[in-house]
């Protein structure tokens, strides 16, 4: 399953007009998929960003800064400015959480939030330093942090492409089944604790991700989407595996 399919899908079920991606020139590539007949407004923020980068596609925002942070503060004030925004960082730990604290912010009330780059699933493509070709960093790190912070949303990660992680900022919005369980204070103090270490919290993460993501497999979301799965797309799912 593409991450494209997943944004669509969520803004057909829940009447999302507005839709906004943050990127850097190295990530995101979902902006000529979205669907128009469902986005009303396709707009695109891409930080890090050269002058020079283009890809033949609109650029609502550019910044050559390695954050979002004075784009949304400056440039995006109200803070129901989109229906769902997909954030495909930077994956350093300090670029993820700005640019989904600052996703947040301008979501509407029940606003979605898409990420990608959730779920590694090879020790291989995280780290505090940037690897060509695959990268996920400490994206999903930052992923956990901010979602258990969020006490009240619903959040789950589709098991596709590095795992795209799907975030309510209403808890309504959804049906109880995918909204996370409560840790218990153990887990909770066990993850804090490896935060300091990278290779002890992926450690962690490879044991329990699926309870720290709530987990689900695209059937599960297709199913919970309303998407008929195509021959096309079955093949493209087994061939992720």
């Amino acid at each position: 399953m593409e991450k494209f399919e997943i944004i669509n899908a969520l803004g057909r079920k829940y009447g999302c007009e507005r839709y906004l991606e943050i990127c850097v020139p190295t990530t995101g590539h979902q902006f000529a998929d979205i669907d128009r007949t469902v986005f009303k407004t396709c707009d695109r923020l891409i930080y890090n960003c050269p002058d020079s980068h283009g890809d033949g596609l609109p650029v609502t925002y550019r910044t050559p800064f390695p954050s979002s942070y004075d784009i949304i503060r400056a440039n995006i004030p109200n803070s129901d400015s989109y229906d769902l925004v997909f954030v495909d960082p930077y994956h350093s730990y300090d670029a993820t959480m700005i640019d989904l604290l600052g996703a947040s912010r301008i979501l509407t009330a029940s606003g979605i939030m898409v990420v990608h780059d959730c779920n590694p699933s090879d020790s291989e493509l995280v780290g505090r330093e940037y690897k060509p070709k695959a990268w996920c960093g400490l994206t999903y790190a930052a992923f956990i942090d901010f979602c258990l912070s969020t006490m009240g949303s619903a959040y789950f990660t589709v098991d596709c492409d590095f795992g795209v992680g799907v975030v309510f900022k209403k808890a309504a919005a959804v049906p109880s089944e995918f909204r996370m369980t409560k840790l218990s204070d153990k887990s909770r103090l066990d993850w804090f604790v490896a935060k300091s270490n990278d290779h002890q919290r992926y450690a962690y993460f490879r044991t329990h991700r699926k309870r720290l993501l709530h987990l689900i497999t695209t059937e599960r979301f297709r199913a919970f989407a309303g998407i008929p799965e195509s021959p096309a797309s079955a093949e493209r799912d087994i061939a992720a595996q």
